[in-house]
């Protein structure tokens, strides 16, 4: 199990990610008459892993999700995914007597 402060080095590292995917995007398209070569759906995928772990980082630190973000009917996250990442990154140090149970 991780802990929270891995999960946010683990979104910094995504976001990186992403500019740099765009930034050779752009170079590929002006180089290739505007295809795109892959790096679209690429960019899309780490969107969407970045997206679902942001919301997953904001709960774990408390946020209501309607303070994270009000997404359109057909744009709903994957609570699954964010369950997922909130069990992996749930806080692995949180003293036992402090849960109430023992």
């Amino acid at each position: 199990m991780s802990s929270i402060k891995d999960l946010k080095q683990n979104l910094k590292s995504l976001s990186c990610k992403i500019t740099d995917s765009k930034k050779e995007l752009k170079k590929y398209q002006k180089e290739h008459a505007g295809y795109d070569g892959g790096f679209f759906n690429e960019i899309r995928r780490l969107s969407w892993e970045f997206r679902h772990k942001h919301i997953a980082y904001c709960l774990l630190r408390g946020t209501p999700y309607e303070a994270i973000e009000q997404p359109a009917e057909d744009n709903k996250p994957d609570m699954v995914f964010i369950k997922g990442v909130q069990d992996e990154y749930a806080a692995k140090d949180v003293c036992p007597s402090a849960s109430g149970s023992l």
